[in-house]
């Protein structure tokens, strides 16, 4: 797995690699097996025309998330913390990682534990790289709201009555939504 053009082939021509592999990295009685799994894991995930193949392979997600959770082991649990990463790299992977048991709660609690300063990084920057794939298709959306709601209000004159530009659209506006009483 070390040499990326590898890294498709195995992941679509090899069906049994990723099944392996996952089983290897649950194995509990022999911690170099596990180790040399999630390091294997890890090198394919940089490789981002597989990342959606990896993240939506059976139980592998949540077997990488339960080693992120693994203190005892810091090398194998550097190593899931980094395939997170590689993976949450693919906005595709953002509803198949928010779903996944336990991964974002294993990332909340890495990112506010000091202990391990690279793993409290690792996950601190899995978690913005979420959040920012969300605040992306917030955007979005909001982005295509506000152009529809023009369109329909008065865009086809040039009469722009829903107000504000779509410069600032997808940003927080800090705004306090109130109450109006009608008369």
């Amino acid at each position: 797995t070390r040499h990326p053009d590898n890294a498709s082939h195995l992941v679509f021509h090899a069906p049994d690699l990723l099944t392996i592999l996952v089983a290897g990295t649950s194995d509990n009685s022999d911690q170099e097996i596990c180790k040399c799994s999630l390091y294997a894991l890890q090198n394919l995930s940089c490789t981002g025309s597989i990342r959606q193949e990896l993240a939506n392979a059976p139980d592998l997600l949540a077997s990488i998330t339960k080693n992120a959770f693994k203190t005892q082991f810091p090398e194998q649990q550097l190593s899931a913390l980094h395939t997170l990463k590689n993976l949450s790299d693919d906005p595709f992977n953002l509803v198949t990682m928010t779903n996944t048991p336990g991964c974002t709660a294993t990332l909340l609690a890495l990112a506010n534990d000091s202990k391990n300063g690279m793993a409290q990084f690792l996950a601190c920057d899995t978690l913005a790289t979420l959040s920012h794939w969300l605040l992306t298709l917030s955007a979005a959306k909001r982005c295509k709201e506000k152009s529809s709601l023009v369109a329909g209000i008065g865009g086809a004159n040039g009469n722009n009555k829903g107000g504000g530009s779509d410069s600032d659209s997808g940003r927080r506006t800090f705004q306090t939504a109130t109450w109006e009483m009608w008369c």
